[in-house]
């Protein structure tokens, strides 16, 4: 099952807000077995909308659009859902009331003709129903895509994606079995790393496994990639590459945790040597000395540091 994400909002062009929607989504369609194969981010506007939906039209098989769900003026996707699917808008009353009980409840006020406007959904969408929020979410099927609008407030977003949108695809959809395992490597540099391991990664391809080269500042990660088959044999069969690769260069692996950082590592050796720490330090101005203080535990290895500026 392949994905694409859209992500509307003039101001995610403009940079004046960061994009953290279509990671989320990502994130959680790749957990249940869904690629997602594209990103778009686009402006608040009809043609743009319009444009997305017949790039992507019959070449996957789900598009989550997020954003543009809001009661105001600017936000278009709703009309743009109806332009699209030929479809008319009707008033669906579970939404209506719940949207009448966040107005004159929470916020102690009558509910106005603009925020009744929220539970007016295109005739043809499955809602997806907004606890947390006032716009629901709406899926629409055009022959062999679905298309999902889910509002941008992150949080909104994070309950429909968990809590309505992946028990969905989990029921109407057919999932294949993602799996990744990521090798994390430093003191080496990427180009040099893509030397020493070369024949190790061409001999990846015979389990049909892909390699991505991940590099940061002072270290590379290795993701290992596997699509398809029973989890258990997957993971048994990227893990075999993985030690193959552990003993082809094992000066430069530190960590097979994707999520770690050289400094935890660097604090782990101290730990098992029972070594200590300390730092002289010019133009970092205390920062070293203060990452590793602020970690758990500092003081059963970082002595402490010197912070001299000047050279005499």
């Amino acid at each position: 099952m392949n994905a694409v994400i859209v992500t509307i909002g003039d101001e995610l062009l403009i940079g004046q807000v960061i994009d953290t929607n279509s990671v989320f989504i990502a994130q959680e369609l790749e957990k249940i077995g869904c690629k997602v194969v594209e990103k778009m981010a686009i402006a608040d506007t009809e043609v743009a909308i319009l444009n997305a939906f017949n790039i992507y039209q019959n070449k996957v098989d789900l598009v989550v659009l997020t954003g543009g769900l809001g009661p105001t003026k600017d936000d278009v996707t709703k009309k743009t859902l109806v332009r699209y699917f030929n479809d008319t808008l009707i008033r669906n009353e579970e939404v209506y009331l719940h949207v009448k009980q966040l107005i004159e409840g929470i916020y102690n006020r009558p509910i106005s003709a603009v925020n009744a406007q929220q539970a007016d959904v295109p005739s043809k969408a499955h809602i997806l129903f907004n606890n947390w929020g006032t716009a629901p979410g709406m899926l629409l099927i055009e022959d062999k895509t679905t298309f999902v609008s889910l509002p941008g407030v992150p949080y909104e977003m994070k309950f429909l994606v968990t809590e309505r949108l992946l028990p969905y695809i989990k029921k109407h959809f057919s999932l294949q079995n993602i799996y990744h395992h990521t090798v994390v490597t430093a003191g080496v540099g990427e180009s040099l790393l893509a030397e020493y391991i070369a024949d190790w990664e061409n001999n990846l391809a015979v389990d049909d496994i892909t390699l991505a080269y991940l590099p940061d500042l002072g270290s590379v990660r290795l993701r290992l990639t596997k699509i398809g088959g029973q989890y258990e044999d997957v993971a048994t069969i990227v893990k075999n590459h993985a030690e193959e690769l552990k003993q082809l260069i094992p000066q430069y692996i530190i960590s097979e945790d994707e999520s770690v950082q050289l400094i935890d590592v660097v604090i782990e050796r101290l730990l098992d040597k029972k070594a200590t720490i300390s730092f002289a330090e010019s133009c970092t101005g205390g920062l070293l000395t203060q990452n590793f203080a602020e970690k758990e535990g500092a003081s059963r290895y970082l002595k402490g540091g010197a912070v001299t500026y000047a050279t005499e």
